[in-house]
């Protein structure tokens, strides 16, 4: 039965995975997703001239952290089936749409978890506020970190193929906001 409490699930979904190798008699292991996110965001933060983006370090971290988010779709995780989250996703469907995790993370991001999100986009001493094109920018900038930009046009197709892991999604940004100032400055 899948783990859909406030809390709980996430430490089930991998970032990194490796299968059992075939004749060597390893067992898989996995490296959880948010702990991967954090890792990244925690390197990032460290970085010469990091300072100099105009984000204080919470805010880059949580911006960075949040750049796999897309790894929690049925998709990404059926990649290594040995390392399905079963307990937070149910039972590995021998199917799954193939997608790309970078386009899931901009959906995430830009549409599933706009509420949670809302807040980092303030206004300015103007009182003028982001425009959504700035947004879906930023977005774009965050998750698509494989050497090519993510295409609105990419994953306007997703929506339905998310719906699974979108709990999970909001799980995870709000972990990641707690690495942030509540300011949206």
């Amino acid at each position: 039965m899948p783990d859909t409490q406030e809390g709980k699930g996430l430490k089930f979904f991998w970032g990194k995975a490796r299968p059992a190798s075939v004749g060597l008699g390893e067992d898989s292991s996995i490296h959880p997703l948010i702990a991967h996110m954090l890792d990244v965001a925690a390197v990032a933060i460290l970085l010469p001239g990091s300072q100099r983006l105009g984000l204080d370090n919470r805010q880059l971290g949580m911006l960075v952290a949040l750049h796999d988010i897309g790894k929690l779709t049925p998709a990404f995780q059926a990649k290594v089936p040995e390392c399905w989250p079963e307990l937070a996703l149910g039972e590995c469907p021998a199917e799954v749409v193939a997608s790309r995790h970078d386009v899931d993370g901009v959906l995430f991001l830009d549409r599933v978890c706009r509420e949670e999100l809302a807040p980092l986009f303030g206004t300015d001493s103007e009182g003028e506020g982001w425009l959504l094109s700035d947004k879906r920018r930023l977005w774009r900038a965050v998750a698509g970190h494989h050497g090519q930009p993510v295409s609105v046009n990419d994953y306007q197709t997703r929506a339905s193929d998310i719906k699974l892991s979108a709990p999970y999604a909001h799980k995870l940004v709000r972990a990641c906001r707690q690495l942030s100032p509540e300011s949206g400055t």
